[in-house]
């Protein structure tokens, strides 16, 4: 009987320790212009590669937490550098901007961020970006389209 409720708190810690480790795990779109080119450029209509920040780094540091980073840099001295840049960032706690400490990384003589954003949920780092690299505030096309095409169906079946 003691070990039947000794196995039983046993499983009860290791599956609260286990849920809780998964609900510190956060997904990122990982990809550049010029290992998936395209595939950058929006998440919704071709899908890039996806990170577990976690399986792929181990568990953040004490002080730090992992984020989502969507950017558009510019490459002066080569072209096909040029574009969006996803992926998965470990943000330490007195950063207050990651966006502001990624410039000051990146910018330099031959590169300039122009836009860049980040995310603390799985797969939230799926914004667009315009030809000049501005975030784009408009909504990926297919979210617009598709509930209006669903909306005409049940009009039409009405």
């Amino acid at each position: 009987m003691k070990t039947e409720i000794y196995f039983s708190s046993s499983f009860v810690i290791l599956l609260v320790t286990f849920s809780f480790a998964l609900s510190q795990t956060i997904q990122c779109y990982d990809c550049d212009p010029v290992d998936e080119g395209e595939k950058c450029g929006d998440p919704a209509t071709s899908v890039p590669k996806l990170l577990n920040c976690n399986k792929e780094f181990g568990p953040p540091e004490s002080n730090s937490t992992y984020i989502c980073l969507s950017a558009y840099i510019k490459y002066s001295s080569n072209d096909t550098l040029t574009g969006v840049y996803r992926g998965c960032k470990s943000q330490k706690s007195d950063v207050e901007s990651y966006c502001d400490f990624f410039k000051e990384e990146i910018d330099g003589p031959n590169a300039t961020v122009i836009s860049c954003t980040t995310c603390t949920d799985s797969l939230c780092n799926n914004q667009t970006f315009s030809l000049s690299g501005n975030l784009n505030d408009a909504v990926s096309l297919q979210y617009v389209v598709f509930p209006l095409v669903l909306s005409l169906v049940f009009l039409l079946v009405a």
